[in-house]
């Protein structure tokens, strides 16, 4: 790992970049001061500490105490660059480079625990986006030995992309030792158990009660599930899993990418308000919801328009959205603007489709996260959502619109049997909707300043840092005891 501590704008990229700032939009907010830093012992080969009396403080107490926190988190031998400011009286800043000298260990160091990592990779959709982010945070540790195992084709190279090499190179290695921990990542999930090693199982779930077919291998067989927010968890648990068997181990979002400053995306419309709907254009989603609302609350007349970026087949119950969209301008010659883009979107492009807008509206029925409403938040949109469910693990009031709903019971999805819990979902309130569409379309000032606190709750919050750190805990606590197969066998 290499640390960029008191980055200030100075970010580097493949380095962990932190500030006390979060306008500086670093990978982790910390202010140096506070002891002990998010880090483990020995984990940094390199290190550049800017600004030297303001991270270190003036007291001769305070410099050592983080000179001391400095030697703890870096590794034998690694480089340290200390970069002092110039005094009040203009004189040059100074720079210090050295080499961090500690003892031999009288104990092997314990071993990085070796990974199988099951799950898509390389493809454009959620799940495949989560384990991207999430390895690469955890090699971003140096604390894993990982090998990446594809469960789909890939759609794109991901050598051909500085960022994701260090996935390529970790995609069917050889590890250094026998697999420790496999996690399965993919949908549908599969129940056959690993070989060898911990078995974790990340399973998102959108339904509330998780299906029967899913409770004894999950109870009686995988070690630990990870999910991506308490809310989840809590199904899991009122579904009869026990409460020390599920992790929240939370989905983040990469600041730098999205943020508000970049490229825009060529959109066609030229009214000034943008709303944007992305995700599938399924009933979970809330699409009808959504469309139901916005004729609703706006006519052709309007400065706004509707923008809506499908995924997938772009299904809407039996038909396809544009003919549904074609129903709507037929109905009504004087709706408001709609634009539809089915295009597949590489993350750039996605990055600059939040920046062109002005607003993401979601009134989803069930989400087990929610990633497009974190990206919107780092990309400095505020989030018209439902106001119940998993987004509000780390939404705030302050920085969206919350819609009204009821929870209704539902049907299992796919031919599910309901476990003991059942399954649920959110109605959000169409009317309701409307309304709070047109307050943000007509207070431009508070729908920005929305907007800012979403970007600064991001960058001190939703960041990959944290859920990488839960992470490789469990993962060394799970390397280092013996799998419940092998308990039960």
């Amino acid at each position: 790992m290499k640390l960029n501590l008191g980055c200030g704008h100075d970010r580097l990229p493949g380095w962990v970049n932190v500030d006390r700032s979060p306008a500086c939009g670093p990978d982790l907010v910390h202010d140096l001061t506070r002891l002990p830093w998010p880090f483990r012992d020995g984990c940094a080969e390199e290190v550049l500490l800017h600004h030297l009396p303001e991270q270190l403080g003036r007291d001769g107490v305070g410099v050592l105490a983080v000179l001391q926190e400095l030697h703890r988190v870096c590794a034998p031998g690694a480089t340290v660059r200390v970069a002092a400011t110039g005094g009040d009286d203009g004189a040059p800043g100074t720079e210090l480079t050295f080499q961090v000298q500690k003892p031999t260990r009288v104990q092997a160091p314990l071993l990085a625990p070796a990974v199988c990592w099951e799950g898509s990779q390389f493809v454009y959709h959620s799940l495949a986006h989560v384990n991207r982010q999430l390895c690469l945070a955890l090699l971003r540790t140096g604390g894993v030995d990982l090998s990446l195992v594809p469960t789909e084709p890939d759609r794109f190279d991901a050598s051909a992309e500085l960022a994701f090499r260090p996935l390529a190179e970790c995609v069917r290695r050889t590890l250094g030792g026998p697999v420790q921990v496999n996690v399965r990542h993919h949908w549908l999930p599969r129940f056959d158990p690993p070989a060898e090693g911990a078995w974790v199982m990340i399973q998102p779930w959108e339904y509330g009660g998780i299906p029967q077919e899913w409770i004894t291998p999950m109870r009686d067989q995988v070690d630990e599930i990870w999910v991506p927010t308490a809310w989840l968890k809590d199904c899991y648990m009122r579904s009869g899993i026990p409460e020390d068997k599920v992790v929240v181990v939370p989905n983040g979002v990469d600041c730098e990418v999205f943020r508000p400053e970049g490229e825009r995306f060529p959109l066609k419309t030229t009214k000034t308000c943008k709303f944007l709907y992305l995700g599938y254009t399924i009933h979970r989603k809330g699409i009808d919801v959504l469309l139901e609302a916005y004729v609703r609350a706006f006519q052709a007349h309007d400065d706004v328009c509707l923008v809506i970026k499908g995924l997938g087949s772009g299904g809407y119950g039996a038909e396809e959205l544009p003919a549904v969209l074609a129903r709507f301008r037929g109905q009504d010659p004087l709706g408001p603007e709609i634009e539809y883009w089915a295009d597949s979107l590489d993350e750039t492009q996605v990055a600059a489709l939040y920046r062109t807008c002005d607003a993401l509206v979601l009134p989803y029925r069930g989400e087990s996260f929610g990633l497009p409403i974190a990206e919107g938040m780092a990309s400095g949109l505020p989030a018209i959502v439902t106001g119940r469910g998993a987004a509000m693990d780390y939404l705030r009031g302050d920085c969206a619109y919350l819609i009204p709903s009821r929870t209704i019971t539902v049907q299992g999805p796919m031919g599910f049997t309901p476990g003991p819990a059942g399954f649920w979902l959110e109605e959000p309130d169409p009317a309701a909707l409307a309304e709070l569409l047109r307050q943000a379309y007509l207070d431009p000032t508070g729908r920005r300043g929305k907007g800012r606190r979403a970007r600064e709750h991001a960058l001190a919050e939703l960041g990959w840092a944290k859920p990488a750190a839960i992470a490789l805990e469990r993962l060394e606590q799970l390397a280092a005891r013996k799998p419940l197969m092998l308990q039960r066998g």
